[in-house]
């Protein structure tokens, strides 16, 4: 905790009065865990309450439950590349 008070204080995001800051450096851990744990929970909170809209919302998924089942013989595919930045090239002989 020593060192993101420091850093913190070196690039002006806290500004700690002397007696608070030697206060901090000889609390251990768990007592600082307790002391931030009301701020943690309203961030954690926060963050639950925002949406994300997942694809399947957007996307019109079909499932192996469907009762209107396509024909014999009709064909989904989906492509997924797992190969990181690299795209699909065609082989060339």
């Amino acid at each position: 905790m020593t060192h993101l008070v420091e850093s913190m204080e070196r690039h002006g995001h806290l500004d700690l009065d002397p007696e608070v800051k030697t206060r901090v450096r000889l609390a251990s851990a768990a007592t600082l865990d307790r002391l931030l744990k009301p701020v943690r929970v309203a961030v954690v909170d926060r963050r639950k309450r925002q949406r994300r809209l997942s694809p399947g919302r957007n996307i019109p998924v079909r499932t192996f439950a469907d009762r209107n089942r396509p024909p014999p013989g009709f064909l989904e595919i989906d492509l997924v590349a797992h190969c990181g930045d690299s795209r699909l090239r065609p082989a060339t002989g």
